[in-house]
């Protein structure tokens, strides 16, 4: 395995694709347990390989994508206009029967079945459409909407000014997860190096780090498959070198590297030995097979992405399934991304918590990808 620079690298490409959790952060911070629908992982390539936007719908192991969805609208295609500019005139069986045919056809490749469950008059200018994607025994339930003329579909809410205002409906609270408590809380952040909303978290987890110092043990840890190819898995490989063997430099150095994106930089300014490093990783590389289950494509998940190794047990032992995942003294919690959720989600891990936690840190959320600054609400999976 060979470590690469940045100026080597190719260039990092986010995922244009979001899962939203449907599990919030409470005004109090409290740990919520995870939405079980926001099953994340696996992003089929060949819907990748579309370069399609949209609104990610965890399902299954994976993620699929529905189609124009990020912009709020798609074109579903001729049929709803004459060319005469007069609009053509279709039954809702028709229109119906138009988004059934659109979104199997765009789900086909993926063997997930689409089924509508609910169809209706939502106004004079749309039907408001339910439909549910299955796939090994997994379903997610999807909202969209679209024009009476069979032309457009709309993802989000649609408002009808004609209308009142409608009520809004208290969520149901998800359950707060018992954490066990002890003195020294064990903290394992589960992530992938390149993955936007990796590291969204570990961006929140920094400032959590430098308050708390050693009264709790913070480490990263890496999701046993990869969806960023070789710059991703080389860069795994680092940083778990860097915690294993020079950990005091770790926080310098991933503290720069959320921000920057650039390894060789980052190295140098938190001043890791390189020639450590190095024997680190070759040394890693053999002990969990890193090159070569890279190189065995038959290995892949799904075909599309390698595994990774390195903390493969932990993986299973907690059911990761996607990054980030956040587990306390040996539980999968979900916490929100800003410096002061996380901070109460592991303070309230101790015996008797220390004097740090009643610093307030930031409850501002943080935005995802390599940069500073704040978030948009959105809490994604890879």
């Amino acid at each position: 395995m060979v470590i690469k620079n940045d100026a080597e690298r190719p260039d990092n490409k986010e995922e244009t694709e979001e899962e939203k959790d449907s599990s919030a952060e409470t005004p109090s911070g409290e740990v919520t347990e995870k939405n079980s629908n926001s099953l994340s992982g696996v992003l089929n390539a060949k819907i990748a390989a579309l370069a399609l936007v949209g609104v990610v719908i965890g399902i299954l192991i994976g993620q699929v994508a529905l189609p124009g969805f990020g912009l709020g609208l798609v074109a579903l295609g001729g049929g709803g206009n004459t060319g005469s500019g007069a609009v053509a005139v279709l039954s809702e069986f028709e229109v119906q029967e138009k988004v059934q045919g659109y979104l199997e056809e765009n789900f086909a490749q993926q063997e997930i079945v689409v089924e509508i469950t609910n169809f209706e008059e939502f106004n004079d200018e749309f039907y408001f459409v339910e439909f549910k994607l299955s796939k090994d025994g997994q379903d997610q339930i999807v909202e969209i909407y679209v024009t009476k003329n069979g032309n457009t579909l709309l993802s989000g809410q649609v408002i009808d000014l004609q209308a009142p205002i409608p009520e809004v409906q208290s969520p149901e609270q998800p359950q707060a997860v018992k954490v066990q408590k002890s003195d020294k809380p064990i903290v394992e952040v589960f992530v992938m190096s390149y993955c936007p909303y990796g590291l969204q978290m570990q961006k929140a987890v920094l400032p959590v780090m430098k308050l708390l110092g050693d009264k709790a043990d913070i480490e990263t840890k890496f999701v046993s498959y990869i969806m960023h190819d070789l710059p991703e898995i080389q860069e795994n490989t680092v940083q778990y070198c860097i915690q294993k063997e020079q950990n005091e430099k770790y926080f310098d150095y991933l503290n720069c590297f959320v921000i920057k994106g650039d390894s060789g930089a980052c190295l140098a300014s938190a001043g890791v030995n390189i020639e450590t490093l190095g024997n680190c990783v070759a040394a890693a590389d053999t002990e969990f097979g890193i090159t070569a289950a890279y190189e065995d494509t038959a290995s892949w998940l799904s075909g599309s992405f390698p595994i990774y190794n390195v903390h493969k047990g932990l993986n299973e032992l907690y059911g990761v399934q996607g990054s980030p995942t956040l587990v306390i003294n040996g539980s999968v919690v979900s916490a929100g991304r800003s410096p002061e959720a996380v901070k109460q989600a592991i303070c309230g891990a101790f015996n008797e918590a220390p004097a740090e936690c009643s610093e307030v840190l930031s409850s501002t959320q943080v935005a995802p990808s390599f940069g500073s600054g704040t978030g948009d609400g959105s809490e994604g999976y890879c």
